[in-house]
C-alpha cells in the first residue's frame, strides 16, 4: 500500500551531522550529531519522527528527505519504418527484399546526488565554509572533523538520455523444383545503435576534492585543499559550500557534475538455405524431410568516456571515502557516481546444419487413428563456445478421434551472447550487504559487472510428455496437460553480490575467486558480477490449457484457463541444491510461485 509522510532520516536536502552508524543521533565520537543545517548555514536540531519498524532509516514525519525526483515514465520518442517487395520470376520461383528500421529517444529522471550513509562528506575543522558558531561548537566539542549526510537535491537529478537506432535489410528467394521439393535461399544483416548519456552526474574525487574547502594562507582566498596538496591533479577545482539547501555556487556544481558517455554497436549477417519435401511413402502417409544450413557472423562494440575507464585519481585529496579509496594505490576504477560503463571489442561466428524428418507410422488402424514420430538433429559450431549437437525425438499418438497422445525427449543448447561473454566492465556499488566472512552488516562493496569470455553452452536434456483432449460430446471444449522436465548442466546464471559472498562461505571455489578482499584487514574490495556456468539446474512442472468456446444467442462465450504447477526449480551449485520453487531467493535473485 501506499504510506505517506514517510522521510528517510539517514541525511537532509540541506545536509545533517551523523554518527559512525549513520544517524543524526549523539554518538561516541559524534558528540555534534543530529545538527542540522538550514538555508544561509544555520543550524538547528533534528528531528527523527516516527521510526517504521523494519524498515531501517525511514520514519513517519520528523525532518530527513524524500528521494522523490525520479519520473514514472520518461519522454519516449519512436519512430518506425517497415517496407517489404516481393516479384514472382516465374510460377515456380519467386524472391523477397525486406527493409525495417527503428529509432527511439529516452529521456528521463532517476534520482539526485545522495552523499549519505558510508558516501557521507568527511568536514574538517578548518573548512572555510563553517559559520563562527559552527567552528566554536566544534572547539567546545573537541572534535577536528565531522561526517556531513546531504542529498543534494540543489545539484538537480540526474537524467538517463538513450537514443537507440536500428536497422535489418534481408532478401530472399524460394521456389520449387518440383510439386514435392520447395528450397529457399535467404541473406540477411543487421545493425543496432545505442547512443548513451548519463547526465547530471557527480565526479567522485572533484566532489570530495571540492567538498574539502580551506583558506590559502598566501592570498586569504577561499580554495579547494586540493589546490595546495596537489595542485596539477585539479588545477581547475572550485570549492564548495555544503552547508543549508541552495548553498552550493553554480561554478562549483559546474567543476563536480558532468556527463558519462556510451556507445554500443551490434551486427549481424546471416546466410542460410533450406529444402524440405517427400523422402518416400509409406502406407500410413508420405514421410517429409527437411535439409538446411545457416551461417551467422556477430560483432559487439563498446565505448566509454575516460573518467568511467581510469581509476579513481585521489592523491592529494583529504576525505576521499575508503569505500572508493581504501588506499590510493587501490582506488576503484570508474570515478562517476553513476554510469561507468566498460568497452568491448568481439565478434564470433556461427555456422549450423539441420535435418527434420516427420514420418506417418500408423492411419485409421485398430486402436490408432493415428500415430506419427518425428525426429530432427542440428549440428552447431560456435566459434567462442565450441562445437554442440542438438537433437529431439517424438511421437503423437492418436487411440481416438477425441484424445490425442504425445512424448518428446530431446537435447537442447543454448550458447551465451556476445554480452554475455565480452560485455565491458560496469563499477558501481551494492549497498546492505551481510559479510560472512567478517560479520559486519550494511557494507556497501565495489561491484564490477562484466561478461565472462570463458562461457560455454547451456545443455538442456528435456522430456515432456502429455495429452489433448477434444470431447466429441462437449462441442467447444479442448484441454491439454503436459508434464516438463528440464535438466540442464553448465546453465546461465547472473550472480549476485549477496549470493556470491553466501557462496563462497559455502566452500564454493568458482564464487570465492569473484571476491577481493583487503589483505590486512579482510574486508571486501570489490565483487565482481557475471554471468558463470552453474553445475546444473533442474525444472519440472505441468501446464495445464483448458479452453470452451460455444454460441451465445446472438454473440460467443470463450472461457480459457492457463496455469501451471512448477514442482522444482533446483540449482546445483558444487555440492549444494537450492530450491527456489515457492521462494524468493536473494541468493539467485529469483521469484518463483509454485
Amino acid at each position: 500500500k501506499t504510506v505517506e509522510g514517510v522521510y528517510q532520516y539517514t541525511a537532509t536536502d540541506g545536509g545533517v551531522i551523523v554518527n559512525a552508524g549513520n544517524a543524526p543521533i549523539v554518538g561516541a565520537g559524534a558528540p555534534l550529531a543530529g545538527l542540522m543545517f538550514l538555508p544561509g548555514g544555520s543550524t538547528r536540531n533534528f528531528i527523527i519522527g516516527t521510526p517504521i519498524t523494519g524498515s531501517a532509516g525511514f520514519a513517519y514525519g520528523g525532518d530527513g528527505f524524500r528521494n522523490n525526483e525520479m519520473q514514472p515514465a520518461g519522454l519516449l520518442e519512436t519512430d518506425k519504418l517497415y517496407s517489404k517487395l516481393t516479384f514472382d520470376f516465374t510460377d515456380a520461383t519467386s524472391g523477397y527484399l525486406r527493409f525495417n528500421a527503428t529509432k527511439s529517444h529516452n529521456h528521463m529522471r532517476i534520482l539526485s546526488d545522495n552523499r549519505s550513509t558510508a558516501a557521507s562528506y568527511t568536514i574538517y575543522r578548518d573548512n572555510a565554509y563553517l559559520s563562527p558558531a559552527m567552528a566554536s561548537a566544534m572547539d567546545s566539542a573537541g572534535v577536528s572533523s565531522f561526517r556531513l549526510a546531504r542529498f543534494n537535491r540543489d545539484f538537480g537529478a540526474i537524467a538517463l538520455d538513450y537514443e537507440n537506432k536500428n536497422y535489418d535489410i534481408s532478401a530472399g528467394l524460394k521456389g520449387r523444383f518440383n510439386e514435392k521439393t520447395k528450397w529457399q535461399l535467404t541473406v540477411g544483416h543487421g545493425e543496432t545503435e545505442m547512443n548513451a548519456q548519463v547526465q547530471n552526474v557527480s565526479n567522485l574525487a572533484k566532489a570530495y576534492a571540492a567538498a574539502d574547502a580551506v583558506v590559502n594562507p598566501a592570498n586569504n582566498q577561499i580554495v579547494c585543499r586540493i589546490t595546495l596538496t596537489n595542485p596539477s591533479l585539479y588545477p581547475d577545482c572550485v570549492p564548495m559550500n555544503l552547508f543549508g539547501y541552495g548553498a552550493p555556487s553554480e561554478a562549483s556544481k559546474k567543476f563536480v557534475l558532468g556527463h558519462s558517455d556510451q556507445y554500443v554497436k551490434n551486427t549481424q549477417t546471416i546466410l542460410s538455405a533450406e529444402m524440405q519435401g517427400e523422402l518416400f511413402t509409406l502406407p500410413a502417409g508420405p514421410v517429409d524431410y527437411a535439409i538446411g544450413g545457416e551461417y551467422r557472423y556477430r560483432t559487439l562494440l563498446e565505448t566509454s568516456n575516460q573518467v568511467a575507464l581510469e581509476q579513481i585519481k585521489a592523491t592529494g585529496i583529504q576525505g576521499i571515502l575508503g569505500v572508493y579509496c581504501p588506499t590510493i594505490a587501490l582506488c576503484r576504477y570508474g570515478g562517476w557516481n553513476q554510469g561507468n560503463f566498460g568497452v568491448a571489442d568481439a565478434h564470433d561466428d556461427v555456422t549450423e546444419g539441420f535435418v527434420e524428418l516427420q514420418a506417418p507410422l500408423l492411419k485409421n488402424a485398430p486402436l490408432a487413428k493415428s500415430l506419427d514420430f518425428n525426429a530432427a538433429y542440428r549440428y552447431t559450431d560456435y566459434k567462442n563456445s565450441g562445437t554442440v549437437g542438438t537433437w529431439k525425438l517424438g511421437f503423437t499418438y492418436e487411440p481416438i478421434e477425441d484424445l490425442r497422445l504425445r512424448a518428446t525427449r530431446s537435447r537442447d543448447i543454448r550458447a551465451p551472447n556476445l554480452f554475455e561473454l565480452y560485455a565491458g566492465a560496469v563499477n558501481a556499488f551494492t549497498p546492505g550487504l551481510t559479510d560472512p566472512v567478517t560479520g559486519a552488516n550494511n557494507v556497501i562493496a565495489v561491484t564490477r559487472t562484466q561478461g565472462n569470455p570463458n562461457l560455454l553452452p547451456e545443455i538442456a536434456d528435456t522430456t515432456s510428455y502429455g495429452l489433448v483432449f477434444k470431447p466429441h460430446w462437449l462441442k467447444g471444449f479442448s484441454g491439454s496437460v503436459d508434464y516438463y522436465d528440464i535438466d540442464l548442466s553448465g546453465a546461465l546464471a547472473t550472480t549476485t553480490a549477496q549470493g556470491t559472498l553466501d557462496q563462497c562461505k559455502a566452500g564454493i571455489a568458482a564464487q570465492c575467486a569473484l571476491i577481493t578482499r583487503d589483505p590486512a584487514t579482510n574486508n571486501i574490495q570489490q565483487i565482481i558480477i557475471q554471468q558463470i556456468n552453474l553445475n546444473g539446474r533442474q525444472i519440472k512442472g505441468i501446464d495445464f490449457d483448458l479452453s470452451y468456446n460455444s454460441d451465445l444467442g446472438p454473440g460467443k462465450l470463450n472461457i480459457r484457463s492457463v496455469f501451471t504447477n512448477t514442482i522444482d526449480y533446483i540449482d546445483k551449485i558444487g555440492t549444494a541444491r537450492i530450491q527456489s520453487a515457492g521462494w524468493f531467493s536473494t541468493a539467485n535473485n529469483l521469484a518463483i510461485p509454485k
